[in-house]
């Protein structure tokens, strides 16, 4: 699985259609059968490049790793991602505009993986998280 990063105005690379998501997968909390197995989507707010221009997108999990991200997004966090220059992905866990986890990949099939590690990572944050009371 790739993300589909794309510039602004330009066609989407790998897999996926422009303003739809991952795998042309548009609606949050939406499953599907994807290989015998249920898929959930967990939202990313997605930078382009030249310009930082912003679009929400959704990435196909297990239902119990979408779980553990809708319990951090439910706390005041978000997930965001960006294709860098050398064409590693950066996969963000913010709360109250600060990082707390942070996986950069290839882009292509590790950025599963990836994205289970960040939201793991994110649900350890809550469980010792120094500003709850924050926003």
């Amino acid at each position: 699985m790739s993300i589909p990063f794309t510039a602004a105005g330009q066609g989407v690379a790998g897999q996926g259609v422009a303003g739809q998501g991952v795998a042309g997968h548009g609606k949050a909390g939406h499953s599907e059968a994807r290989h015998g197995k249920d898929f959930m989507s967990i939202p990313f707010l997605q930078y382009l490049r030249p310009h930082g221009e912003r679009r929400s997108v959704h990435i196909d999990r297990s239902p119990d790793i979408e779980g553990m991200a809708r319990l951090f997004i439910a706390s005041g966090g978000r997930f965001e991602c960006e294709e860098l220059r050398t064409g590693d992905v950066s996969l963000t866990a913010c709360k109250f505009g600060r990082d707390v986890a942070i996986e950069v990949v290839p882009n292509g099939p590790l950025v599963e993986a990836a994205v289970d590690r960040l939201v793991r990572k994110s649900q350890a944050f809550l469980a010792s998280d120094p500003f709850p009371e924050e926003g």
